[in-house]
């Protein structure tokens, strides 16, 4: 009978090798990395990759999804050493859907994926019934219901950038990065400007993207932008859960010794996971996916500049869908129209005389970016008369 692993890696081995400071040809138990354990600053150097990024039985004892796992690591394991060892974009059809399934699945594996989502329906549950004890739902559970997920990534594009700079790429114990330059706090996998990032060595990024959003020069892309490779890290260390990890100790002793990143990454661990809008009559409870309350510019990948004149408030307040539905559309045309219109702002989201302008450049992208015909557009209120808005999610 095959034994199952008690220790199950929420990062695998397979991508923590890329990270090690000696010969990633030896035993996994001598291969060696270092780590910075944000919430203790903690360093700790020469730490086997076995026994970090690990928990107890974290997939269940019955093994079922540790053995999926091992059966894609070893696809997984293969296709990176490929991307690392070519000066070019040699990936085939296959090759970019399993690179897609592997950075889809590492964002959910990972024990933060788990405590964020406990934490939400724990806080979601509490605001129903004050008295109600909290949720844990075991990670089985969790991948299950994120499986559905991953059809909402096959329109991405794929492209890599290796880094030829003096500055090196970090890793975490939450290593995929799920941005939106579009909508920071709307960072769903369906939404419009979806971006996910994931360092697969020290110098090699690869990127799934909006190709209709964003602009990429190429899918393969040389830089030299060392403030790149510094944004990329911070972004990193904001998004870990426990503990940044790099092959380069002097890159983790500079975060060790900034304090106010440090206070900065436990205040936006702490932050509550939901908000709650009191109405009438009722309450509207809003879950908020885990996102990176920051923005650092990153050279190889340009914004469309009408959306760059739109108040970063404005964008946040509605999501927006990559696929054209007809009922959302007239919903998200009603919500504009109330924005618009809105004389007494308590919050200054929607202040100022340009706000019409803005709102009237935002719902124009939207519409060249459905690609939708002078016809099918809203230039009045008369078709919205019938049209209820209840709610906006971020799948």
């Amino acid at each position: 009978m095959e034994k199952i692993p008690i220790k199950q890696h929420y990062v695998p081995v397979c991508y923590l090798k890329n990270f090690t400071i000696n010969n990633t040809n030896l035993r996994n138990k001598n291969i060696l990395t270092n780590f910075f354990q944000i919430k203790d600053c903690l360093l700790k150097t020469n730490i086997s990759i076995k026994s970090i990024c690990t928990k107890t039985y974290f997939y269940g004892e019955d093994g079922l999804i540790e053995k999926r796992f091992a059966v894609s690591e070893k696809k997984w394991s293969n296709l990176l050493k490929k991307i690392i060892n070519s000066n070019k974009f040699s990936l085939t059809n296959e090759d970019i859907s399993l690179l897609k399934k592997f950075i889809i699945w590492q964002y959910a594996r990972t024990y933060s994926y788990y405590d964020h989502t406990n934490e939400s329906l724990s806080e979601l549950l509490n605001t129903i019934n004050l008295n109600h004890k909290n949720i844990n739902l075991p990670m089985s559970k969790i991948i299950e219901n994120f499986s559905s997920n991953i059809k909402l990534i096959n329109d991405l594009k794929i492209a890599i950038i290796k880094f030829q700079t003096k500055n090196i790429l970090i890793t975490s114990d939450n290593p995929v990065l799920n941005l939106n330059f579009f909508t920071p706090k709307n960072c769903g996998f369906a939404n419009i400007g979806c971006l996910l990032m994931l360092p697969i060595s020290p110098n090699i990024l690869a990127i799934l993207y909006d190709s209709k959003f964003y602009k990429v020069d190429n899918n393969f892309i040389i830089s030299t932008n060392a403030n790149d490779v510094v944004s990329l890290n911070n972004y990193q260390f904001f998004n870990s859960k426990e503990r940044i990890i790099s092959n380069d100790e002097n890159i983790l002793i500079s975060y060790s010794q900034n304090q106010a990143f440090i206070d900065e990454k436990i205040r936006i661990q702490n932050r509550e996971k939901t908000t709650t809008l009191k109405t009438n009559p009722g309450s509207i409870i809003a879950f908020h996916n885990p996102f990176i309350p920051c923005l650092y510019q990153l050279d190889f990948i340009k914004l469309p500049k009408s959306t760059t004149s739109i108040a970063l408030d404005i964008r946040n307040s509605l999501v927006m869908p990559r696929t054209y539905d007809e009922k959302y559309y007239k919903k998200i045309c009603v919500a504009l129209y109330i924005i618009s219109n809105i004389k007494n702002d308590s919050l200054n989201i929607y202040a100022g005389k340009d706000r019409k302008k803005q709102l009237s450049i935002y719902k124009n992208f939207i519409e060249d970016y459905w690609n939708l015909k002078l016809k099918e557009r809203i230039y009045d209120g008369k078709s919205l008369k019938n049209v209820r808005i209840n709610r906006f999610t971020s799948k």
